[in-house]
């Protein structure tokens, strides 16, 4: 215990670990005593290999660049692995291999592209907590994982310093993430639900302030993430209603000649006056049954829009006008099945 500077307790743990072979010679006559012998051989490693052991503060401070606190949480999450410690040999405080910092920086580096002077904004992974958010067990995790992409200043600096995150890296990584957990809990965010849809902030925050579309500020991991939607909603709030361009789409005309139905009171926009939408029904009811448009029938005779209307226009298909679009020609839905009947045979 002397040699080693230990206490009886410490002894036992080092002894209970294999770490040291003790020996057991009975004293007395009748052996009930016990000396308990310390092969020498295996003192004299231990103590070879302890003199060149790093303590915490020497890891956090000069090798690492963080605080011991962080050392400590990449020690219980195994990512930095001890040689002495409380519950290795009970040690009071923790040391480490100088291998062992090593092993760290070299499977980082690994994940690292040398960058010694980066084009954008970077924070040193030693400041990823108060700039982020993210511990820095998770960062390592996400790094480690090729999630995170991770830059090598290179620099004669403690590691945490040397190696950075752009901002950019960061935000597009933040970005993913939260759209993962509205994914798992089938949410979409207010900016999603504008490119999917095709309109504006002030829109949409009109629409829901109007109850057309159903929005609010939810919790996410326990942090409000802003204006988010359910996924159904916005589905159904797609079934309900269309757009200026989806009605001149649906109907197979411009949108003056839908802004020209509103005029006449032949369709009616449900809330802001621009951009106009429709009830996706009160648009569809324009249609009779059985009738398509020549780009409908074009995709269904899988033919381009310019021959098939070459054959209306010729008169192999009769097409008929509607009193509602008598702008456009319609095919009967009868008809474009007899022509398609003809030209396969």
């Amino acid at each position: 215990m002397e040699l080693l500077g230990v206490r009886e307790h410490n002894l036992s743990a080092l002894v209970n670990r294999g770490t040291l072979h003790a020996l057991r010679k009975p004293r007395g006559t009748k052996g009930k005593v016990s000396l308990w012998l310390i092969e020498k051989v295996d003192v004299e490693a231990l103590l070879e290999e302890w003199k060149y052991l790093l303590s915490l503060d020497d890891v956090a401070q000069t090798h690492l660049g963080v605080s011991k606190q962080q050392v400590l949480a990449l020690t219980r999450a195994g990512l930095l692995l001890p040689a002495r410690g409380p519950n290795i040999d009970r040690c009071l405080t923790w040391y480490y291999k100088p291998e062992e910092i090593e092993r760290l920086k070299a499977e980082l580096l690994q994940y690292a592209y040398k960058a010694e002077s980066p084009a954008s904004k970077c924070i040193p992974l030693s400041n990823i907590v108060r700039s982020t958010k993210l511990s820095l067990v998770e960062a390592l995790n996400e790094i480690l994982s090729g999630h995170l992409g991770l830059i090598d200043t290179g620099r004669e600096i403690p590691l945490f310093q040397r190696l950075v995150l752009s901002d950019s890296e960061v935000k597009r990584f933040l970005e993913e993430r939260l759209r993962a957990e509205r994914s798992d809990l089938n949410l979409l965010s207010a900016r999603d639900v504008m490119k999917s849809i095709g309109v504006g902030d002030a829109t949409l925050r009109e629409w829901v302030r109007q109850g057309v579309l159903v929005g609010k500020c939810q919790m996410v991991n326990g942090m409000i993430r802003g204006l988010l939607f359910q996924r159904e909603m916005v589905d159904l709030f797609r079934r309900t209603y269309v757009l200026t361009k989806e009605a001149a789409e649906l109907l197979d005309v411009d949108s003056d000649t839908i802004y020209k139905y509103v005029s006449r009171g032949i369709l009616h926009p449900v809330g802001l006056p621009r951009p106009q939408l429709f009830l996706r029904e009160e648009v569809e009811a324009l249609i009779p049954p059985d009738t398509l448009s020549i780009p409908q029938a074009a995709a269904l005779l899988k033919m381009s829009f310019s021959a098939l209307y070459a054959r209306v226009e010729a008169g192999h298909i009769p097409h008929v006008r509607l009193a509602q679009c008598p702008g456009k020609k319609w095919l009967l839905y009868s008809d474009v099945e007899r022509f398609r009947d003809r030209v396969e045979k």
